[in-house]
């Protein structure tokens, strides 16, 4: 399996699950690069070119909404109970 960003590693997960309900056997997975402050675990070898341990708040604990500044949500579906980042993070 091969990705561009790993975040939380959900969207590989499920990409590597239907594929397994087709026969397929998932021999490892790839990704440009990774980011976030753990890394992600999957049940075979991971091959990641970058670590980007970027911090991320939850919702109830962030220093910018206490702060008053707004967020952007990065990534490209919304997903319940996601994490935000400050403005001009890349992500």
């Amino acid at each position: 399996m091969a990705e561009d960003v790993i975040t939380t590693g959900g969207s590989v997960r499920e990409v590597a699950a239907l594929a397994e309900t087709y026969g397929a056997r998932v021999a490892g997975f790839a990704a440009l690069a990774e980011r976030g402050q753990l890394e992600v675990q999957f049940p075979a070898p991971k091959f990641v070119l970058l670590r980007l341990p970027l911090i991320t708040y939850p919702p109830d604990s962030c220093p910018f909404c206490d702060q008053g500044l707004p967020l952007v949500k990065p990534g490209s579906r919304p997903e319940s109970g996601s994490r935000l980042q400050a403005p001009g993070s890349r992500g």
